[in-house]
């Protein structure tokens, strides 16, 4: 299984900034998962969306919570 990754630093000074750009980023996150689903022939592909600073670590973003 080969694995990508992005990574994306910004400022976190505005708290209202930085919601949308984990918005944005669970956005890409799902298209670039479908786009690997549609174009997969074995195995499913698997994603996560991570988000922290060095203080507190990273954390999972849930990207299934918003499909109900």
């Amino acid at each position: 299984m080969r694995s990508f990754k992005i990574e994306l630093r910004v400022d976190d000074l505005d708290p209202e900034k930085v919601q949308l750009v984990e918005t944005a980023a669970r956005i890409a996150a799902k298209h670039l998962f479908t786009t690997a689903l549609l174009l997969s022939e074995a195995r499913k592909p698997q994603i996560t969306l991570q988000s922290g600073d060095m203080f507190e670590g990273e954390k999972d973003i849930n990207l299934a919570d918003d499909l109900d």
